[in-house]
């Protein structure tokens, strides 16, 4: 393994384990307040579960006040045979008597007693609240947690398929033996790196010296061979100079008679000419004429041309250009065949960004449709949750099964204006819930007290609050029936009641599922949404931008093509063979034959 892959394998070590540890980290505070929450709601259990024993008491002592009115309201006393004075005078006996004012005091520390379970509920009603919010933020921290912990599992996994580690058992053993072994074969690389590198500094060193012993010779041949050289340019320049004065001499000869020769004979050619042109004189006459002929003709052709293509070449230099037009022509055609190619070019890489960038946009467009399907789709989800939700308050609204209606109607008058959201439903449900569990348990202890009364006065013949006996079984019996309908009056209720808990089980699961929409939902319109807009914004101003570079490319590539085809209908009809050297060689002849015969 080379140092390079060694650095990087430690750098990935390095971030799979800052990861690691900052998951970890976060998992253990998470694990911290979970724990509190976990606290929080036993200790709120252990307050709900005293606050029902208490409500379980007090519709006891409801029912039992009721049966006692009840009974007082069916009493029949008989006329007081003694007089007001005689009455007035028993109660001043009552009061004065110690009973009267045992159960004074006994009266006064119940109502005491009720006054501070009445402030305990209150203490516990708020406790519950802050239970139920503490609830929704437990099942918040729960859901993150379980995303960290699905992260350090996809984490692992990584880490497992990177270094070939088995699926499954703790890798961390494994980890630190792989990294030992890497640090073994680092240390050895290393070790071998020293011992190659002071070999390459041994030999350098050697070589160094060679160098400098090979650098010493060859300054020393150096000098001799330029010493050797200024001898032999000395030698060479005395040698020159012995034999100039010699060569001197011939080469005047020799350039004096050169210098005749060709005297002699430029005279002999010039007769020679003079000779063939006196006899060509009269051929030269006849030719003359034809070329004028010839002239005159191409001059009709070139204005022939120049008329028919005159828009053309205005088109193409901007004005009549003077002749020769060809080489122009030529010319023009050449570089407007090279801004034509750099033109077309331009144009389809414009065209090609174009479609690029649509591209991009109309991908943008359908993720961005698909996204809000995807929130039209967690909206109908949550949607159907609270219309559920609806529907449950108006059956309880419905059945009057509600401790206090108008909390129902303040609740249904809220859902209708949408302003409750999904957790506030969520701790509605939980309230219905435990409001009808509550109802449901205080009817099922009402039907066994009922029962039990009648057992009891059945076997007793008295009075199951007061304990006063019958003075006959009639009456007796009459109580015992009375207890007994009471009792069979209630299973239909505690039915319908139950069905009602399960149901409201039911909403809460799926409050809870729909907590978890309301979450997906956020993260798409604050996140996902936003980002598509600005790609699509950006997109949608790159593509006009990129429409108005296509079109500016495609009016230039227009206008290019023009010219091009302009200069390719002029060469097809000026054929330079025809008309532009015939006249400049006729032009040529008679100017030069009106030499000759002026000469």
């Amino acid at each position: 393994m080379d140092q390079r892959t060694y650095l990087i394998y430690i750098e990935d070590r390095d971030n799979c384990s800052a990861i690691r540890t900052d998951s970890i980290e976060k998992i253990q505070n998470l694990n911290t307040r979970i724990k509190e929450y976990n606290v929080i709601i036993r200790d709120t259990n252990e307050k709900l579960l005293k606050l029902d024993d208490y409500e379980r008491k007090g519709e006891l002592k409801r029912t039992e006040l009721r049966l006692l009115t009840e009974r007082l309201n069916g009493m029949r006393v008989t006329a007081y045979p003694g007089s007001e004075e005689d009455i007035r005078q028993e109660l001043q006996r009552m009061e004065e008597s110690s009973e009267y004012r045992y159960l004074e005091t006994e009266k006064e520390q119940l109502l005491g007693k009720i006054q501070d379970t009445e402030k305990e509920l209150l203490i516990m009603r708020k406790d519950r609240k802050s239970a139920e919010e503490q609830m929704v933020k437990f099942m918040s921290i729960n859901m993150v947690r379980r995303d960290l912990l699905g992260e350090i599992d996809v984490l692992e996994m990584e880490i497992r398929s990177s270094f070939n580690l088995p699926q499954h058992g703790s890798f961390v053993g494994k980890i630190n033996d792989l990294i030992a072994k890497r640090q073994e074969d680092l240390e050895t690389l290393k070790t071998e790196s020293l011992h190659q590198l002071e070999s390459a500094q041994r030999s350098v060193d050697e070589a160094q010296a060679e160098y400098a012993k090979l650098m010493c010779e060859l300054k020393t041949c150096s000098e001799m061979i330029d010493r050797g050289e200024m001898n032999i340019k000395e030698a060479e320049i005395k040698l020159n100079m012995r034999e100039s004065s010699k060569e001197e001499f011939r080469f005047l000869a020799f350039f004096k008679y050169c210098h005749y020769s060709c005297k002699i004979i430029f005279q002999i050619d010039s007769l020679r000419l003079q000779y063939r042109e006196a006899e060509k004189f009269e051929d030269l006459e006849k030719e003359i004429e034809k070329k004028r002929i010839e002239t005159n003709e191409a001059h009709d052709r070139l204005a022939d041309l120049i008329r028919k293509h005159k828009d053309g070449y205005v088109g193409v230099f901007g004005s009549m250009p003077a002749g020769p037009w060809s080489d122009k022509i030529l010319s023009v055609a050449n570089s407007t065949q090279i801004k034509l190619k750099e033109v077309e070019d331009n144009f389809k890489q414009a065209e090609l960004e174009f479609d690029r960038t649509s591209q991009s946009l109309n991908q943008l467009e359908i993720e961005d449709e698909k996204t809000h399907n995807e929130i039209k789709e967690l909206k109908q989800k949550i949607w159907d949750v609270s219309t559920n939700f609806c529907n449950l308050l108006l059956s309880l609204l419905h059945y009057s099964i509600f401790i206090n209606r108008s909390v129902a109607v303040l609740l249904w008058m809220s859902l209708q204006h949408y302003q409750i959201s999904v957790a506030s439903y969520l701790l509605h449900v939980r309230s219905l819930h435990l409001l009808t569990r509550k109802r449901r348990n205080t009817i099922s202890y009402r039907q066994e007290l009922y029962e039990s009364w009648g057992e009891e006065t059945n076997k007793t013949s008295c009075c199951p609050l007061c304990e006063r006996k019958f003075g006959n079984q009639a009456g007796a019996n009459e109580l015992t029936n009375k207890l007994m309908n009471l009792s069979r009056s209630l299973p239909d209720e505690i039915e319908f009641l139950s069905e009602r808990v399960a149901k409201h089980e039911e909403q809460e699961r799926k409050y809870s599922d729909a907590l978890v929409y309301v979450e997906q939902l956020r993260k798409i319109e604050e996140e996902k949404i936003t980002e598509i807009q600005n790609g699509i914004s950006t997109l949608k101003r790159m593509a006009t931008s990129n429409s108005v570079i296509l079109k500016s490319k495609q009016e230039e590539f227009d206008k290019i093509s023009l010219i091009s085809k302009t200069i390719v209908k002029i060469q097809a009809n000026m054929k330079r063979s025809t008309v532009i050297f015939p006249l400049q060689k006729s032009k040529y002849f008679v100017s030069k034959s009106e030499l000759l015969r002026i000469s």
